[in-house]
C-alpha cells in the first residue's frame, strides 16, 4: 500500500445571503501534492464527489490548518477522505 501526503487547508469564500449581504466564510480543502496533476495544478478534494485539481497559486493562497485542533467540519473530512481513499496510507500535514 502506497504512502501519500496529504494537506488540509482552509479556503476563503464570500457568502451572499437573501438580501445581497455579503459574508466572508472558510471552508476546509484537502490537497495531494504527490498524486498526479496537470502542470501547474494539484489535485484537491472538498466534499464528497468534489475531486478536482486547483492552481498552485490557489493552493498558497489556502490558510494552513493546524492539525491538532480540528473543527467538527475538518475532522469530518478528513474522515471523510480516508475513506475514499482507502487504498493509501494518507500521511496528514
Amino acid at each position: 500500500m502506497d504512502t501519500v501526503k496529504v494537506i488540509m487547508k482552509m479556503e476563503s469564500i464570500d457568502v451572499k445571503d437573501y438580501y445581497g449581504r455579503i459574508t466572508k466564510s472558510t471552508l476546509p480543502v484537502v490537497f495531494f501534492p504527490e498524486l498526479p496533476a496537470n502542470l501547474g495544478m494539484i489535485l484537491c478534494y472538498s466534499h464528497f464527489g468534489q475531486h478536482s485539481e486547483a492552481s498552485l497559486g490557489y493552493f498558497q493562497s489556502c490558510s494552513s490548518v493546524d492539525m491538532s485542533e480540528l473543527t467538527e467540519e475538518q475532522s469530518a473530512l478528513k474522515k471523510e477522505v480516508e475513506d475514499a481513499y482507502d487504498e493509501y496510507i494518507l500521511e496528514w500535514e
